[in-house]
């Protein structure tokens, strides 16, 4: 297959400005939106706080190695910690809603960039595999990719060289999709905590019986 590498290089960087916009649409409207409505708090302060996780998570590209760091950030906003425990833990492994927008917006490009036009069905396909998809992603680096090739199969649309032009730039796209998890998980555990104020408050923290519960 012959590819223009001008062409190639507008495309690509198509794919990097599609990317990053739906990334900066989902952090910087729908969460601050979740928050201020459902979480009832200041989203500047907030966020704000939370600086350090957000800035880890674009250095490390992880995470599960912002998790440490997303704690502190969280017990700092006033968090429970029964909440914090729980529902960044399991935000760090499901909650992935960077890597949606990205796998979503890459198998599109992939599909573009070979003569491909997914009709209505196939889009419906590729948003649906891709949430599902990222909620099964490791919390690691790149770990996106063997997601990516698994919808590109489930799609019809070949697996071939051209997948390494999401690779050469999946570095830095990976990074903004793990900042935008981190920030994802952080909106959550404070919704959650004003949503539901007494959720696992039945739950002992220092390895006592749970009320209620029979052992």
């Amino acid at each position: 297959m012959s590819l223009n590498l001008s062409d190639v290089g507008s495309s690509v960087g198509i794919l990097i400005l599609t990317t990053f916009f739906g990334l900066a649409v989902h952090m910087f409207v729908f969460c601050p939106l979740i928050l201020a409505l459902l979480g009832r708090r200041n989203p500047f302060t907030y966020y704000r706080n939370c600086l350090p996780a957000m800035l880890t998570a674009l250095g490390t590209s992880s995470s599960a190695a912002s998790l440490p760091v997303s704690m502190i950030c969280a017990t700092k906003n006033g968090i429970p910690p029964h909440l914090r425990n729980f529902v960044l833990s399991l935000g760090a492994t499901i909650n992935m809603d960077g890597a949606g927008i990205y796998l979503i917006c890459a198998t599109y490009f992939l599909a573009a960039i070979q003569g491909i036009r997914p009709g209505f069905s196939q889009m419906i396909l590729i948003g649906l595999l891709g949430t599902v998809s990222s909620m099964g992603a490791a919390p690691i680096p790149s770990a996106g990719l063997v997601f990516l090739a698994t919808i590109l199969s489930a799609t019809n649309i070949p697996l071939n060289g051209t997948f390494g032009l999401v690779v050469a730039v999946d570095w830095i796209l990976d990074r903004a999709c793990t900042v935008v998890n981190v920030c994802s998980d952080l909106t959550i555990v404070a919704t959650v905590a004003k949503l539901v104020p007494d959720a696992g408050s039945a739950l002992s923290t220092d390895g006592e019986n749970p009320k209620g519960v029979d052992v």
